[in-house]
Parts: C-alpha cells; structure tokens; sequence
C-alpha cells in the first residue's frame, strides 16, 4: 500500500510539473516547411508534448508541426496546443479514418493492423498525410536539451538518408528484423526519413510474413523498411542522443519511455527545460 501511494504522489507531483509548460511563451513553427515533425497524442499526453515540442522549437523553428489526435484530444487541448505552437496542425481521429480508408485500399493487412493498434498511426498515417518530403517521427515522451546540431544537418540536407536514435536493447524481438535484413537497434520514437522511403506495398509484405500485431509491430516495420533505404541510414550519436536506458550527462535529446521506470530523471529534466523556456 505504501509503494503504491508512493507513486501516486509521484505522478501527481510529476503531472503538476509538467503543467507548469503552460506558463511558458507560445513559439512558432514554420507551416510550409519542407520537414515536418509528426506526433501521435492523446489528452494525457498534452503537456509533456508541448514541454518535448517546444524545447525543439526553441533551437530550430525550420518545421511545421503535426499531431494525430488518438481520438481523445479535447476542444481545450486543441485550443491549448494551437495557442502554444503558432501554425500547428491537428488531424483529427475521424478525418484521419476517413482518409486513410480510401488509401489503404487494396492493403488488408495494413488495414488490419490500423484497426488492431492505435500506434500504427505512426507507421501508416505520417508519411501519407504529410505535405513534405522529409518526415520526423517524434514521440512526446522526449526533450531536447541542447541544440541538436545533428538534427538541424539533416534538415538542411547535409545527408539525405534516415537518422534514427539508436536503442542498445530494444524491447521488440529481434527475430522478424534478422529474417527480413533490418536495423535491429532502431527506435521508432525518433526517426527521420524522406517520405519516399515508405510506402505501402513493402509494409503489406511484412506484415502478411509477420502476421502478429503487437505494440512493437511498427517499429519492426520501421526498422526494416529504414535498413533497405538505399539512401542509406545511419543513427544519431548515442552519446549525445540518449534513451532512458543509457543517461549519461552531456545529452542533447532524451527519450523517457514514459511508461517505464523513468519518473525522476524525467522530472528533473522538465523542471529544467520548462524554467528555460519560461525564461525565453
């Protein structure tokens, strides 16, 4: 009893941590930008997404910015998030179900997947309604806390293959990314890529030869489709930009994986990062 009122006052301190986001300044982003950051989000997620965007805004504002409401995105968390970050743009669940109906036609097994799992919106949804030819998948569980100088080349077009953040232990099997050839240690959370690089034909085919659909199927996906890029592919500098499985000091970007054991650290970083752009 005492372990678990001792986490429910942590999440409780953490969630009015994470509030504090809204005491900071709007930012805005560029809505005809040829690089686009796409982000899958639900009402709880709302402030630790716009404390993970906006610490990217801060350094470089060269991107419009998409969130893919899950279904349970509020008429306030709208409001919030458009007040927050100038020229975002909001796809609404239906509008996106509608859409997507039409494109996944003739794919059954990506179709299948969509209405199995809501994070296979990351993998179905991003590159086909995005406006822009390169794509930044980014999940709202992250911060950046220095100017992430690997991230700003990539968009300038210093290199024109995927930059992916490297995870050491993945949680997803390794066997389906051994048999089709794929990047074993890709996490899905932050990935760049040029929007050509996906399509739908090579996800159908992996999923009619791995016919399982679990919470790691689309970073399974990810990971094959990025490992036969011919553009090629390379990973963000794992010293620099960290998973919660490896922090060290010295990080550029941080991924949290909110759902994992990660509460303190998390917090400490969002303290800082919020008094900084409180500060702007």
């Amino acid at each position: 009893m005492k372990t678990m009122l001792r986490e429910r006052y942590w999440k409780w301190r953490f969630g009015r941590t994470a509030a504090g986001i809204l005491r900071s300044q709007p930012l805005s982003c560029k809505s005809d930008a040829q690089t686009e950051v796409h982000t899958l989000l639900g009402h709880s997620g709302v402030f630790l997404y716009l404390a993970s965007v906006k610490s990217l805004l801060r350094f470089y504002c060269e991107f419009a910015v998409v969130v893919h409401d899950d279904g349970s995105l509020t008429f306030r968390d709208r409001a919030i998030l458009t007040t927050h970050v100038q020229g975002i743009r909001i796809i609404e669940k239906k509008e996106a179900d509608v859409f997507m109906g039409e494109q996944l036609k003739g794919y059954p097994e990506c179709r299948r997947y969509r209405q199995a799992r809501i994070i296979a919106l990351q993998l179905l949804d991003y590159w086909a309604i995005s406006h822009a030819e390169k794509i930044i998948s980014l999940d709202s569980d992250t911060l950046f806390l220095k100017p992430p100088d690997q991230l700003i080349r990539w968009v300038r077009g210093d290199f024109s293959g995927i930059v992916y953040s490297h995870e050491a232990t993945p949680y997803d099997p390794t066997k389906a990314l051994i048999r089709h050839g794929g990047i074993q240690c890709l996490n899905g959370g932050f990935l760049c890529f040029p929007r050509q690089a996906v399509g739908y034909g090579a996800i159908e085919s992996i999923l009619r030869d791995e016919p399982s659909l679990t919470w790691w199927t689309g970073q399974c996906c990810y990971g094959i489709v990025c490992g036969r890029w011919q553009g090629g592919a390379q990973a963000f500098d794992p010293a620099l930009y960290q998973t919660v499985k490896s922090l060290r000091p010295g990080a550029v970007f941080r991924h949290y994986f909110a759902s994992s054991n990660s509460i303190a650290a998390y917090s400490s970083d969002l303290k800082m990062v919020i008094r900084e752009l409180r500060m702007l």
